[in-house]
């Protein structure tokens, strides 16, 4: 004889069998059978505050097996009530996994972007809430350096610092270019026989080495470095978790890039007072201002400071950190492909003299032709290299295709999510200043004279 089990979900009742709850015998429904828990004297049933709808679907994967979502079901929902009634992820059916992977991608998605962002800007309002005196103080410095959306004034102060983070790295190009050296400058200490030209013969190398900066732009990078550095300083120093803030990848090299400017400049003093002293320079000081000048080469890595400043490029890294197995396995696709292509056009080139000497050189063919550049300094010149081409070039195409897909789809999911939760710290602090100006009352007598005034 059928034992019938009545269970009533969020008011509507269901009826079913013990022995088809027990076909998952470690789901929670096979286990609310055999105890009197949930079971209300009044409904006569079993009773669960869930959403029916979905309920029919735990009771229908009791039944047969594997677990269907439905078309008008949102999958993160599906998924919710599968952990609550503790059904394996192995019995969602075939034709659903594309669906549920997807929901369950965007909702790992959703609470990254909440956590790095919208929790940082939560546990900071509670630092303001909770503190006093420089404490309070800073962490509302904090929230107006690292959340630009919270004001206009750090929008402003972000766009700012966006700003001299570009001139910058403009400075920097701009002292690299011959036309804005000063050649044969009175008082240059550089050694036109010193032992730094010999590293090079070029024309370029000996004028980068010789000839000064004009002065007006080493002004100006020093006061553009100088502000990036005031910036820098304050963030440390009013960071509320500054533990946090050093884990963080992109604010440790945007650290590094600018102590490493700046151990430069410190360095070149020794550099630049015998010119003034009029003392004559080694080669090992003239080594030491070499390497602090290759160490300002790494300048352009703090063009990740505008991360801080715009959505796309701070999504943009979310993207690249979240989708990191994926571009490896291209990157690995690309250099198999590389090395069977190069190995393969060297073989085929054989009887052609002059090109494609060593596997090696086919390597840097290989790369070229896939990734569609197609310099042409190094091309096949008989028949069976010209099928090797073709077919190197149509692998290329396949290989660097799939990577697009994988950063468009991540990318709108990110940035939906991203813009979602800049609006949320927009209203945030629209409710901040709300209350704000409520609790700033103007206290006034009853015969319309101003008495007092109340302030936040």
């Amino acid at each position: 004889m059928m034992e019938y089990v009545k269970f009533n979900v969020g008011g509507a009742y269901f009826l079913t069998t013990r022995c088809t709850l027990e076909n998952i015998p470690n789901s929670k429904l096979a286990a609310v059978i055999n105890s009197e828990k949930h079971f209300d004297d009044i409904l006569g049933a079993y009773y669960f505050d869930r959403r029916p709808d979905l309920f029919s679907i735990i009771l229908q994967a009791h039944r047969e097996g594997v677990l269907h979502c439905p078309t008008e079901a949102c999958g993160n929902e599906v998924l919710a009530e599968m952990d609550y009634w503790e059904i394996p992820k192995t019995m969602i059916a075939q034709c659903c996994v594309s669906k549920m992977a997807a929901a369950q991608q965007e909702r790992l998605i959703a609470e990254t972007v909440n956590e790095d962002i919208l929790g940082d800007f939560e546990r900071t309002l509670k630092i303001v809430d909770a503190s006093h005196g420089w404490r309070k103080r800073a962490a509302k410095l904090w929230i107006f350096f690292e959340f630009p959306v919270s004001s206009t004034k750090a929008k402003t102060w972000s766009l700012f610092t966006a700003a001299m983070t570009i001139a910058s790295v403009l400075c920097l190009m701009l002292m690299n270019d011959l036309k804005m050296r000063v050649r044969d400058r009175p008082g240059n200490s550089k050694n036109h026989t010193d032992e730094v030209l010999k590293l090079m013969a070029s024309e370029k190398w000996r004028r980068l080495w010789l000839d000064d900066i004009r002065p007006e732009i080493l002004y100006l990078d020093l006061t553009v470095n100088v502000i990036i550095l005031i910036d820098m300083i304050f963030r440390i120093s009013v960071c509320p978790y500054k533990a946090k803030l050093f884990k963080s990848k992109t604010k440790l090299l945007d650290l590094i890039v600018i102590t490493a400017y700046w151990i430069s400049q410190i360095a070149n003093i020794p550099q630049n007072l015998p010119r003034y002293l009029e003392i004559e320079p080694t080669d090992a000081l003239r080594y030491v201002w070499l390497v602090c000048q290759i160490t300002q080469l790494f300048r352009p890595l703090l063009m990740i400071r505008l991360a801080n400043t715009f959505v796309g490029l701070r999504v943009l890294l979310m993207v690249i950190k979240r989708s990191m197995a994926e571009l490896l396995t291209i990157i690995l696709f690309l250099v198999m492909g590389m090395m069977v292509f190069a190995c393969f056009i060297f073989v085929a080139e054989l009887p052609v003299d002059g090109e494609f000497e060593s596997p090696f050189q086919g390597c840097w063919w290989a790369l070229i032709t896939m990734s569609t550049v197609g310099y042409g300094d190094v091309h096949p010149h008989a028949w069976p290299g010209y099928v090797v081409g073709m077919c190197c070039a149509i692998v290329g195409v396949i290989i660097t295709g799939l990577s697009i897909p994988i950063l468009s789809s991540d990318f709108n999911t990110y940035y939906n999510h991203v813009r979602l939760t800049m609006s949320k710290i927009v209203e945030r602090m629209s409710e901040i200043k709300e209350d704000k100006d409520t609790e700033t009352k103007t206290i006034v007598s009853e015969n319309g004279h101003l008495v007092g005034q109340t302030h936040l």
